[in-house]
């Protein structure tokens, strides 16, 4: 149950990239369903025919015999150190959280397609395609003399360029791609080697004609993504120029000496003739701002006229005025508009023509001006997506603190990238909430399922040390890498918690000597549990007999995450139920002082008050009244007489 609640929210979360990990949970959840079916109903039958005889007791001397002799003996010095053991752990995990969010890159982009060496290279200055082909020719070259069974083919394209996502067209752009040949057994590794290669080669080409020219490992799918880049989003209503806001982005990075670079697009502007009218000559015709504009729209922009059927197909028809050239600004001049009188009047004596360098594209979100600066990162300075989020909110910071009446925020480059890390963070939510409720409803505790799920922070902390140390980044392979984590390791946890509360089911008490007793018997299940596991995914994990590919990082997650996990349920897991046991201890000590004081546990979650003292009640004083000295005292009447 607990592992097919682990990989259910990877079904039960709807989101694009659900439905390409959808196969992997509908598999994993039938398998352990026939599994459990066949280990209750039809292994019996087969246990039948081959167990005829009773098992002999194992002899004592034997591997397993010291190993278990030597585990108790470390066990036993955890615990007696538990809480200095727990505090190491916590250290551990803040050192690991560090890694996460410092040293290791995030790459949730999920495209398994074919990977290639490219070389970018761009020209200073190239009048024709020709010209460039002739001046790339030696490095093409080279690219076709590498090894034939290395590289299945050359792809080499002149006039266009894909940077940081955005398209770059022109005579002096080009891009010369090397694809890896898929039937190599270890294609991960060529790859690496000849791209040290080709870089070192290309600066041999490298001269005074060249403005770049660089060489790198991209999926065939990634030119158009903005990888390793994040956004500062720029809205409101406010009219400042979006030159006036890129200069102040440019000199805040600059000011902070940030590892970030303005991303600019050469396509965002336009030099453009802008008609400046003069208010006044307007009124004297008797001409408004939006008459003029619809005069002059006609003269730039076709007016559609009518739409008819002609054999069988719709045409549209259109009126422009017709040129034969650009205008100049004289010949904007002596466009001449209809005033209200019908007469015509040139341009420039309504007012003047301006050529501005205007955004070509005019952007609104939710009413408002946006304005959008990418800023680049380079990962092997150190950088990722959480470190370039924190120095852009500084940036954006000084922005808005420029300009108050802008709304700034630090956003992912590409949305689609915060979409998948959204789902990645609530499929793994879900998964630790529906594992927890599962155990508490198990075991009838609420404190139990917290300590049978300890394994699943620690464990995530070692995958983060697996991906750092083999320079992997964290990604949706992973996450489910760590799901099947969550499941195994909660396994042998529940295995180990189990066993010992038997002995307190059964005594009503538990000792030190029962958890050690008890932890030793469940050794053997666990390590052949683990063995077993870290058989199947550490030759994936390592390319033993071939690469993996894409689902390298899946192995490594489960391999990583569940060697490291076996280690916390078998040491760390019977520490925690020892400081369990020391806090029920206290805690019955303190009731049993609360009872001892005539207070009750409901007692101290009542506001205080004064105990009430016991009121003394005595008897009235009866004062009887004394005869006066002169008086004599009054004597009793006689009894009556006897009839």
């Amino acid at each position: 149950l607990t592992t097919i609640f682990a990989f259910a929210p990877m079904v039960l979360i709807a989101s694009e990239i659900a439905v390409v990990f959808y196969a992997i949970p509908i598999v994993i959840i039938t398998s352990l369903i026939m599994s459990w079916l066949e280990s209750f109903f039809i292994l019996p039958n087969h246990l039948q025919h081959f167990i005829k005889k009773p098992t002999q007791k194992p002899k004592q001397d034997t591997l397993f015999a010291r190993t278990k002799k030597q585990y108790r003996y470390i066990l036993a010095m955890i615990l007696k150190y538990r809480y200095i053991a727990v505090g190491g752990l916590v250290v551990f995990m803040v050192a690991s959280i560090w890694v996460a969010k410092n040293k290791i890159q995030q790459d949730f982009e999920f495209r398994p397609d074919i990977e290639r060496i490219s070389v970018r290279i761009t020209l200073k200055e190239s009048k024709s395609l020709a010209q460039t082909e002739k001046m790339i020719a030696p490095i093409e070259q080279y690219f076709l003399r590498l090894p034939k069974d290395i590289f299945s083919g050359i792809t080499t394209r002149v006039g266009q360029q894909w940077t940081h996502g955005r398209e770059y067209t022109g005579f002096r752009y080009a891009k010369i791609n090397a694809y890896i040949n898929t039937n190599l057994s270890h294609p991960k590794a060529a790859k690496k080697k000849y791209t040290k290669i080709i870089q070192e080669a290309i600066k041999e080409f490298k001269t005074d004609d060249f403005e770049k020219l660089s060489a790198g490992i991209e999926r065939q799918s990634m030119d158009e993504s903005k990888k390793d880049m994040v956004t500062i989003k720029v809205t409101g209503h406010e009219d400042v120029d979006f030159l006036t806001l890129q200069q102040s982005v440019e000199t805040a990075i600059n000011e902070g000496e940030h590892k970030l670079e303005l991303v600019k697009d050469h396509k965002e502007f336009d030099e453009k003739w802008v008609f400046q009218p003069d208010s006044e000559k307007l009124a004297q015709h008797r001409l408004s701002q939006g008459e003029l504009t619809q005069q002059l729209r006609s003269f730039f922009v076709p007016h559609e006229l009518m739409q008819v059927r002609m054999s069988g197909e719709s045409k549209w028809l259109y009126t422009q005025v017709e040129r034969e050239k650009v205008f100049t600004q004289k010949e904007l001049s002596q466009i001449s508009i209809l005033n209200a009188k019908g007469l015509t009047v040139p341009l420039e004596h309504l007012g003047h023509w301006v050529k501005r360098k205007q955004l070509s594209t005019i952007k609104h979100l939710n009413y408002k001006r946006l304005f959008s600066f990418d800023l680049s990162f380079d990962p092997k300075e150190d950088m990722n997506v959480v470190k370039a989020k924190d120095q852009a909110r500084i940036i954006a910071a000084s922005i808005s603190e420029k300009y108050p009446n802008y709304n700034v925020e630090v956003v992912d480059a590409d949305e689609a990238e915060t979409d998948r890390r959204a789902w990645a963070g609530k499929v793994a939510l879900l998964c630790v909430i529906l594992v927890l409720f599962t155990l508490a409803l198990v075991l009838g505790s609420v404190t139990l399922p917290f300590i049978v799920g300890m394994p699943i922070p620690f464990g995530l902390m070692w995958i983060v040390w697996a991906l750092y140390l083999h320079d992997m980044p964290m990604g949706m392979m992973s996450l489910v890498g760590l799901i099947g984590t969550v499941g195994v390791s909660v396994n042998d946890s529940l295995i180990m918690v189990d066993q010992i509360n038997k002995r307190a089911r059964k005594s009503g008490r538990m000792t030190r000597k029962d958890i050690l007793a008890r932890a030793s018997r469940r050794l053997r299940a666990i390590i052949l549990t683990t063995v077993t596991t870290l058989g199947g995914v550490i030759p994936m994990a390592y390319g033993i007999g071939g690469e993996s590919g894409f689902t390298q990082p899946l192995a490594f997650s489960i391999g990583w995450g569940l060697f490291f996990s076996t280690f916390l349920t078998l040491f760390a897991l019977p520490a925690f139920i020892e400081i369990r046991r020391d806090f029920a201890k206290l805690f019955d000590k303190l009731q049993e002082k609360l009872a001892s004081q005539d207070y009750s546990l409901e007692d101290l979650y009542k506001p205080w008050q004064p105990k009430p003292q016991p009121i003394e009640v005595r008897k009235p004083k009866v004062i009887r009244p004394q005869p006066k000295l002169s008086e004599k005292p009054k004597q009793p009447p006689p009894p009556p007489a006897a009839p």
